[in-house]
């Protein structure tokens, strides 16, 4: 049992308005560095790369002392701020007569980045790469440059992106997670550039525009003349086939103008009989882009590009013309334990699912690692990617300082990703609302932004369905996290919406026990496989798009997950695959037959084992047999427990005349009921592990280690009953001494003693649930009666209140009104200043309206 789990929810039982996250220890993992081609990194034989991820310093805060050597990539855990250093030098000519440019892969998640002492630049990216100019005032030729990163991990409710509640996100790691390196360039370069395509898939014909950003990086004054016959460049663009038969060129003239930092040009190229791309045919074309002056080549740019058309028509997608169904998974495409994942393990991974018939990739809740891109488009896998935000509320879609955060992180995301021919969709994020006016406008505005700048279909993931539409999004993507009380048939008729393009942009289902005897055992490896056996058919016979897995690989994230079956931060178990490296499980063979055509596996149906655990029998039990024996001991006992439960005010009355003194019985009582309660929460914890939505709720509060080990205990009855029972008895404690407090506005002065006995005794109804408490679970499961179980437990609770508060009057023979208005008074304050702090400080109340809107949606 974990010890650990138990303290923040102590805290913050205790004093609810106090609790913070607690800082984790930090672990700083090393990887050794690997770059891939130069292609995919734009490094060629003009340009000069200086790799710079070996050798850095690192240290928390202004704690330089204790700093250690380390290798990029590097990740770190914990919210405070971790210091990056690296030395390294430059020649007088590099200085003088080249740019310089710094190429941060990946960096997580926000950082202040100084160079010899001054800050140079500031990024809140989330590990969108970037490259910055260095300024040549600020370098030194004679002695070494130190570089510095400041780097921040944090996330904030408001305004990061991700915010910081997150469900099922992938672990946030901090650090420099990818490869970092200089670019030495000429002082004319070229600075980027980005494509539109147009492709008519019948002739195999179109052409492309390609919009290129040329660089002066040169001083005003040493710009030379416009008149001079040096500032002419011209830009030459080939493209070439894989095959060296088909070559495409165009050519454009610029020039470098006084004053001019840069210039965007547009060179349009004609294009005939075209190798189209698909996931069976990935064929791809090399492209160079040349800068030349006076005829000779002094930049150059070279990636690859392919051709094809993918578009979004009526209820359908279709690509190159022809029906496209997406047959696709999920995917992280970085290592959650360690912040990078190794290129090997990027292509192992992608081609076992291109082999399993899989046709689609969703780079889903992450900033996508390029290599994987490059590796997509190689293969033949379609990448859709998109923003990771999920769940956000109205009032923040409405905020403008967010609006404008993703603004900017969008508009990045464009330039850093759209060159990359794999992607054929940009996503907006998950968990819209589409009945909401406000998801609307907010998906609507950003939703032109895409389609103004690239030739990508837009899309977005939603929970739950309207018939509304939003102008301009090609693609809308639904939400099914399945449990066994899902009802998919219903999910798939809503789904199957032939006014506009749908599609399953996840599916879950959960294995929280691996093999079993059968599917009828939910949960099992068998039902999971079933599952997907199932739906997979039904989806692709009614709706037009097809859907995505969520997920065949495993990932961790910074929440333990009740939902995802996760205990101690382990891989969520609504993975497919328990280990990535061996495709032999029910539900991956399933998946695979179901995609390929292929014979699927033969599932047993064996029986329902049930997962009630069988703490929840033997507690309840134990307990009764105790309160048993204690009410049997003595006469007086019992007839005290009969009073005190018949005829409270009598009894409270006796304890107030100090005419009953029943001390060790009331010890017994309070730790019976206690007990009851206790067993109680379990139970209802553990019914609620595989509901999206109670899960949500507590991340909504944005305490992290509160969170964690709510969640955690939902999946271990025994500990969360130790725990609950541990923390019912200091919170009984907690009252008694809040009712002592108030016992100097009254004139009767009353011991302590007699607070203790109305307070144990208050309690006592609280044990006649212990034979409901029995068959709670099985009652629970069968889903018949539920809305009237809880309504019967919130009500036991409240008369229990009730009896505290008749007590406290009586024994302190005071107005009965009085009482109830101070403790109303005071719960009712203890609830204000509790959400007045969670919502100012994680903006906790938008969050959950944001969830209950949510249920609201759930029609199947």
């Amino acid at each position: 049992m974990n010890l650990k789990l138990y303290y923040p929810l102590f805290l913050l039982l205790m004093f609810p308005v106090l609790v913070k996250p607690q800082i984790r220890t930090y672990e700083l993992e090393k990887k050794e560095s690997k770059f891939v081609d130069s292609s995919s990194i734009r490094i060629n034989s003009l340009r000069e790369k200086i790799d710079l991820n070996n050798n850095w310093s690192v240290y928390y805060s202004d704690n330089k002392e204790e700093s250690k050597k380390i290798n990029i990539p590097a990740s770190f855990k914990g919210s405070e701020k971790l210091t990056y250093e690296k030395y390294f030098t430059l020649s007088q000519n590099q200085i003088e007569n080249k740019s310089i440019q710094i190429v941060f892969e990946g960096l997580s998640y926000s950082a202040e980045i100084l160079l010899n002492g001054k800050n140079i630049y500031n990024y809140y990216g989330g590990g969108i790469p970037f490259s910055i100019n260095l300024p040549k005032e600020n370098l030194f030729h004679n002695r070494s440059n130190l570089l510095k990163v400041k780097v921040t991990k944090t996330l904030d409710s408001e305004n990061s992106i991700p915010v910081k509640p997150r469900f099922l996100f992938p672990a946030q790691n901090g650090g420099i997670i990818r490869n970092v390196y200089l670019s030495i360039l000429p002082n004319v370069y070229i600075d980027g550039f980005s494509f539109k395509k147009s492709i008519n898939a019948k002739t195999q014909s179109g052409s492309l525009d390609i919009d290129i950003t040329v660089m002066n990086s040169l001083p005003v004054k040493k710009t030379i003349n416009q008149d001079s016959s040096n500032n002419s460049y011209a830009i030459n663009v080939a493209i070439t086939s894989k095959t060296g038969n088909q070559v495409f060129v165009g050519e454009s003239k610029i020039n470098v103008i006084p004053n001019s930092r840069s210039k965007t040009i547009r060179v349009k190229i004609p294009l005939t009989g075209l190798m189209l791309w698909s996931p069976e045919n990935p064929d791809l074309y090399s492209i160079k882009i040349s800068l030349a002056q006076e005829g000779n080549s002094i930049d150059q740019e070279q990636s690859t590009v392919s051709f094809y058309k993918f578009s979004s028509d009526g209820s359908e997608l279709s690509l190159n013309d022809n029906k496209f169904v997406i047959k696709g998974s999920t995917y992280i495409s970085y290592n959650t334990y360690t912040g990078t994942k190794d290129i090997s393990n990027l292509k192992y991974e992608l081609i076992l699912l291109k082999e399993a018939g899989f046709n689609t990739i969703r780079f889903y809740k992450h900033f996508p690692s390029t290599d994987a891109l490059k590796i997509c488009e190689e293969i033949g896998l379609l990448a859709f990617i998109e923003v990771p935000i999920n769940s956000i509320p109205e009032e923040l879609l409405l905020n403008p300082e967010f609006s404008e955060r993703y603004e900017n992180t969008l508009s990045n995301f464009i330039k850093e990703y759209s060159t990359y021919s794999a992607v054929g969709a940009i996503g907006l994020g998950s968990s819209f609302l589409l009945d909401s006016d406000i998801n609307r406008d907010f998906i609507s505005k950003f939703t032109e932004l895409i389609n103004n700048k690239t030739d990508k279909i837009s899309f977005a993931s939603f929970l739950g369905f309207s018939g509304k539409r939003i102008d301009g999004l090609g693609l809308y993507g639904f939400e099914l996290n399945a449990n066994r009380t899902t009802n998919t048939n219903n999910f798939i008729n809503l789904i199957s919406d032939k006014d506009k393009p749908t599609f399953v942009s996840e599916v879950s289902y959960p294995d929280y026990y691996g093999k079993s005897s059968g599917y009828l055992s939910a949960y099992s490896s068998e039902a999971q496989a079933k599952f997907f056996t199932d739906f997979i058919p039904n989806i692709l016979k009614k709706n037009n798009s097809g859907l995505v897995i969520n997920s065949i690989f495993g990932f961790r994230g910074d929440f333990i997950s009740s939902y995802g079956g996760n205990n101690d931060w382990e891989f969520y178990r609504t993975k497919i695959l328990d280990n990535p490296f061996s495709d032999n499980s029910f539900a991956f063979r399933a998946i695979k037959g179901s995609f390929t055509g292929t014979n699927t596996p033969n599932i047993s149906i064996g029986t329902d084992k049930g997962d009630s655990p069988i703490s929840f029998i033997i507690t309840p039990i134990i307990i009764t047999l105790l309160l048993t024996i204690v009410i049997n001991a003595k006469r007086k006992i019992r007839e005290d427990f009969s009073r005190a439960l018949l005829k409270s005010y009598n009894y409270f009355a006796d304890v107030r005349d100090n005419r009953i003194y029943t001390g060790i019985a009331s010890l017994f009582v309070m730790l019976f009921s206690l007990a009851t309660a206790a067993i109680l929460f379990s139970i209802l914890l553990f019914y609620f592990k595989d509901n999206i939505f109670v899960e949500k709720l507590i991340i909504s509060s944005g305490l992290g280690s509160l969170t964690n080990t709510i969640l955690s205990l939902s999946w271990n009855p025994l500990s969360s009953f130790i725990a609950l029972f541990t923390l019912a008895l200091i919170k009984t404690g907690i009252i008694i001494i809040i009712i002592k407090g108030f016992s100097f506005l009254v004139k009767t002065k009353v011991g302590i003693q007699k607070i203790f006995y109305v307070v144990s005794w208050s309690l006592l109804p609280l044990t006649l649930l212990l034979p409901l408490e029995l068959v709670l679970y099985k009652l629970l499961e069968t889903g018949l009666a539920n809305s009237f179980i809880f309504i019967i437990i919130g009500l036991w609770f409240i008369w229990v209140l009730f009896r505290i508060i008749k007590g406290v009057y009586i024994i302190f023979d005071t107005s009965a009104l009085r009482v109830y208005s101070y403790s109303f008074a005071t719960i009712l304050g203890i609830i204000v200043i509790s959400v007045i702090y969670l919502h100012f400080s994680n903006q906790s109340v938008y969050y959950i309206m944001n969830v209950i809107k949510q249920i609201q949606l759930m029609n199947y």
